[in-house]
């Protein structure tokens, strides 16, 4: 009998546990994808890991450089992770709550006319990306627009989501999303490799 007690409370303490709600950031930018912990006031970083960096004498001082504005990252990539991540959000029936998210969609052009043209054709793009995500999440704080880039080469995506979930819904999504996201980024970041290594040889 205390051994059944004792049971029934470990699975208690467990459960009680896993409702206690955390804060989470995801960010999606020209450097990669990046999950942060909120802890209060501080992020601190989940994926990727961190290397510990040697330590080395400074010389002199140099002045920091200036905070630019993020780009995005490929578009290519979030058109993969979409359908698993809304496979995936859809489980929690909208109980997942987003407090914050930013989605900017980053066109290039050489010219004024054709700029007009892929304006229009990413604003569509980013209403079909953009109306799925609000319907299975609930979303508190959403903003999302579409820019254009003279000078870039490539369409970009950024993404900012604040995320409010509880342990236990965190571990699911570890398990239900987690490992199959990464199969997908390592697939992508491999083959953008590879394509890179063959223009060089070229």
């Amino acid at each position: 009998m205390t051994g059944l007690f004792t049971a029934l409370m470990i699975l208690l303490v467990l459960f009680l546990l896993g409702q206690i709600r955390i804060g989470a950031q995801v960010e999606y930018c020209e450097d990669g994808l990046f999950v942060r912990v909120r802890a209060g006031a501080f992020l601190i970083p989940v994926f990727p890991v961190k290397q510990k960096k040697t330590k080395a004498k400074k010389i002199k001082k140099e002045k920091p450089p200036e905070q630019k504005k993020k780009k995005g990252g490929m578009l290519k990539l979030v058109l993969d992770l979409l359908p698993t991540v809304l496979e995936t959000a859809g489980k929690f029936r909208r109980r997942l709550r987003v407090d914050r998210l930013e989605m900017a969609l980053t066109v290039c052009a050489c010219d004024p006319a054709d700029a007009a043209m892929r304006y229009g054709q990413a604003n569509a793009l980013l209403g079909s990306l953009w109306q799925p995500v609000i319907r299975t999440f609930h979303v508190k704080d959403g903003h999302a627009h579409v820019g254009v880039d003279f000078e870039g080469t490539e369409t970009l995506l950024y993404i900012l989501a604040s995320l409010s979930l509880t342990i236990a819904q965190t571990l699911r999504l570890i398990l239900g999303f987690g490992f199959r996201a990464l199969g997908i980024l390592i697939r992508t970041r491999t083959g953008r490799t590879t394509r890179t290594n063959q223009k060089e040889v070229v």
